[in-house]
């Protein structure tokens, strides 16, 4: 009997002990879940704070970029001197220059007005779709294009600004199914009244 109660004792005890593991387990797992969950929203929202702060970043840059560009041929006050007549190579390196210390424009031009040619500049290492490609002789990194496929829509655009007179000229136009924005910057050899 003494035996048989120790038996029993035994079994229920080892249920017992049985529920209890079973119930940490369950505990353990439940725990380890939480906490998981909390981690993973953890590392979202720094994830989503460090993007953020990334675009924030790059809006500045371009931004910056942007006035930059702006400052430096836009408003430029040795554009309202005459070019002269060997200008190309003197707008070239401007353009270069500008090219390496600012990563956003993308192309600049230069036109004379009336029958003369649009002359174009882009970077040889990102050249627009209406660009022509460079002979792969010259090595520069600059790729000129004199009147490219484009030119006549801007010639169109600027030419309406010149008769309204405007000291820049500011749209968008779309070419191959890409849109572009175009600044000019409209000198007059005699200045508007």
């Amino acid at each position: 009997m003494k035996s048989d109660r120790i038996v029993r004792f035994a079994l229920r005890a080892s249920k017992l002990l049985t529920i209890f593991v079973f119930l940490g387990t369950v505990a353990i797992l439940a725990f380890g879940y939480r906490v998981t969950r909390e981690w993973q929203q953890g590392v979202a929202a720094r994830t989503a704070h460090q993007n953020e702060e990334s675009v924030d970043l790059i809006i500045k840059a371009i931004t910056r970029d942007m006035r930059g560009a702006q400052a430096r041929i836009l408003a430029n006050r040795d554009w309202d001197a005459p070019l002269p007549a060997g200008s190309a190579r003197e707008m070239t390196e401007q353009v270069a220059t500008t090219f390496a210390r600012y990563p956003y424009p993308e192309s600049f031009f230069t036109w004379r007005g009336g029958h003369h040619s649009m002359v174009f500049f882009s970077r040889a290492t990102r050249l627009p779709q209406w660009m022509p490609p460079q002979s792969p002789v010259v090595h520069s990194p600059i790729a000129r294009a004199v009147d490219p496929p484009i030119a006549g829509q801007v010639r169109e655009r600027v030419l309406s600004s010149i008769a309204a007179q405007l000291r820049y000229a500011v749209f968008n136009i779309e070419f191959a199914g890409v849109p572009y924005q175009i600044v000019a910057r409209i000198s007059y050899a005699d200045p508007p009244p």
